[in-house]
């Protein structure tokens, strides 16, 4: 019985084998059994980044720019008609400038003192023409001023008025100075023209007034200013102490502007 040998058993490390591999050493052979239980999964890398996109714009974007452009180009092409109508309506019509003219003329009380202070009573005539055919003028805000040299004399307003197409109008104006100072210039040459002139003093006129053109088609426009310069208009005296004086020569006429 003693040297009956042993049986081998089965399922356990032989003495003096190690119970788990040391580092550094290879994994079991295979069909050796693991001595801990095998991982269930292994992680994987995640996926590269894909492109990144911007989010469209919403639906009410592209709607509102073309909304606007359209409502930018009806504007443009409304401006550009309206243009386009005036301006063939202006070569139609063609309205022309009215023709200004001192027709009369003549002062009283005049008088110029030692101290350079002049009077004087203007009474002036303007014949005014409208030479358009197809369009009235209207006149406003009128004015008229009479200088000596470039000095102001005296100034006065004259009432609105209208001229219809081709009329002709007589406009009146009054003029009063009294006792007003002017410059030795202005003052020393109305006393040398006075006695070396054949009693002829040249006076200057200017009128402004702010006109519209009108017609039945073309109703009016907007208002411009208008300037007329009369220019030379000779006031002769009987001698150098006169006080009274009239237009020399004739009719004076006027430069017009707007």
């Amino acid at each position: 019985m003693e040297n009956e040998p042993k049986p081998v058993v089965t399922g356990y490390l032989a003495a003096g084998q190690p119970a788990f591999p040391s580092a550094g050493t290879s994994a079991p052979a295979h069909g050796a059994a693991y001595p801990y239980p095998a991982p269930l999964y292994y992680a994987a890398q995640p996926p590269a980044p894909g492109p990144f996109h911007y989010p469209a714009a919403g639906p009410g974007g592209n709607g509102s720019a073309a909304f606007l452009c359209r409502l930018i180009a009806i504007s443009v092409a409304v401006f550009l008609v309206v243009g386009l109508v005036t301006f063939i309506l202006w070569l139609a019509l063609r309205p022309h400038l009215p023709a200004f003219a001192v027709s009369s003329a003549s002062v009283s009380s005049f008088s110029v003192s030692a101290s350079q202070q002049l009077s004087a009573d203007f009474n002036l005539s303007f014949a005014v023409r409208n030479p358009n055919r197809k369009v009235g003028i209207s006149y406003d805000e009128v004015a008229a001023a009479v200088l000596y040299g470039p000095e102001a004399i005296s100034k006065t307003s004259l009432p609105p008025f209208y001229q219809g197409k081709g009329n002709s109008t007589v406009v009146a104006a009054s003029f009063a100075a009294a006792a007003d100072y002017v410059d030795a210039d202005a003052a020393n040459g109305i006393a040398k023209e006075r006695s070396s002139n054949g009693g002829v003093v040249v006076f200057h006129v200017r009128v402004t007034a702010w006109v519209r053109f009108r017609s039945g088609a073309w109703r009016r426009t907007r208002s411009h200013l208008m300037r007329a310069f009369c220019d030379n208009v000779r006031i002769g005296f009987s001698n150098a102490t006169s006080a009274v004086g009239s237009l020399a020569g004739p009719p004076q006429p006027c430069k017009v502007y707007l």
